[in-house]
């Protein structure tokens, strides 16, 4: 064989090569991550006598969803309007929702915290013990089930 018809075929399976392990990661990411909803609610949602609590039903809502590596609430600058002026640091991943809020994403393990963006900021009302915001883990292979409710402009 010649030199040139030598580094032919070995472009070509390096190329083969480097194909299949991106295949092989992108399938890995897409049998784990989120899946999930994201409702809005707002106005007054107190139950009354005239009104019982089931009268402000959520909706579904297309909104973008950023996902971080997990972000403690001390790494996050003061909420204004009850959002988040800025996330200081860049998402794993973007993604937007379906018109009626649905959304599943494929990730690697880890825990992330997710946000919705909004038109005044970024918004995530939940928080655990450890003081992470809005925090979902991923475990190899399952879609791990998140709801978010957007629930800014309602009064309880």
């Amino acid at each position: 064989m010649t030199t040139s018809i030598k580094r032919i075929l070995f472009s070509i399976f390096l190329l083969a090569s480097v194909g299949c392990k991106a295949t092989k990661d992108m399938n890995t990411q897409q049998n784990q991550g989120i899946i999930g909803s994201v409702s809005w609610v707002q106005g007054n949602m107190m139950p009354g006598p005239d009104k019982p609590s089931s009268a402000n039903p959520e909706k579904g809502i297309k909104r973008e969803i950023h996902i971080f590596e997990v972000i403690k609430m001390t790494d996050l600058p003061s909420l204004q309007n009850s959002l988040y002026p800025s996330i200081p640091s860049k998402p794993v991943k973007v993604v937007k929702t379906s018109e009626d809020g649905s959304f599943k994403v494929g990730l690697p393990v880890g825990t992330y915290s997710v946000f919705t963006k909004e038109e005044g900021g970024f918004f995530a009302s939940i928080s655990n013990g450890k003081g992470e915001i809005n925090p979902i883990e991923v475990t190899e292979g399952t879609f791990t089930e998140m709801k978010i409710t957007i629930n800014y402009k309602a009064a309880y």
